[in-house]
């Protein structure tokens, strides 16, 4: 279990970005430093969060275990965001989090403000499945795909709760522009 001193301490390391093979696919990774790994917590948890920056990027990530190692799997994505490729250095800067932390992007908050059913639901959620919705909701460019996911998202959750109420009618739209009314007249409702 991790004590209020091992999520106060904030880590920094330089590291390589390396291929790991794992089966037939491939992953890109960046292990955490051996003179790490010896100590408290590393030694003692097999898989924590984290909270930090990968080259400079903003990042939520599990430090996953394997053979003794951690290591973050780095997406590419992430990975041309910072502009390196396997066998390029890496900075990390991380805290640790709790399993329970889950960073929320502003128009997933917004809608669990505006709609308390939707509240309840979340709170309900475990946090995996928090951290799911929010990766989705996150992963839109633009902001009207970002507030059509998280409605889409909540309003599918209440639907399936025990506590919805069969009067919840109405599109996604209408979610949509009760969150942003600059939103509700966008005509392209792809991403």
């Amino acid at each position: 279990m991790l004590t209020a001193r091992d999520l106060e301490r904030s880590y920094r390391f330089t590291g390589p970005l390396e291929e790991l093979d794992y089966g037939r696919m491939k992953y890109w990774v960046v292990y955490l430093p051996q003179k790490l790994e010896g100590q408290r917590p590393f030694s003692q948890q097999a898989r924590l969060r984290i909270q930090g920056s990968v080259g400079g990027e903003p990042v939520s990530l599990a430090l996953l275990p394997m053979r003794g190692r951690h290591y973050l799997l780095i997406s590419r994505a992430l990975a041309r965001k910072v502009g390196a490729r396997p066998g390029a250095r890496v900075r990390v800067a991380f805290t640790l989090a709790t399993e329970d932390t889950v960073p929320m992007p502003p128009e997933l908050v917004e809608a669990l403000r505006q709609e308390p059913a939707w509240s309840a639901c979340w709170q309900r959620l475990t946090p995996g499945a928090r951290r799911g919705i929010s990766h989705r909701v996150n992963s839109a460019k633009r902001p009207f795909t970002r507030v059509r996911r998280a409605v889409e998202a909540l309003r599918s959750l209440a639907s399936s709760s025990p506590l919805a109420s069969d009067d919840e009618t109405g599109e996604v739209d209408e979610g949509v522009s009760r969150l942003d009314p600059d939103l509700a007249d966008a005509d392209d409702l792809s991403q």
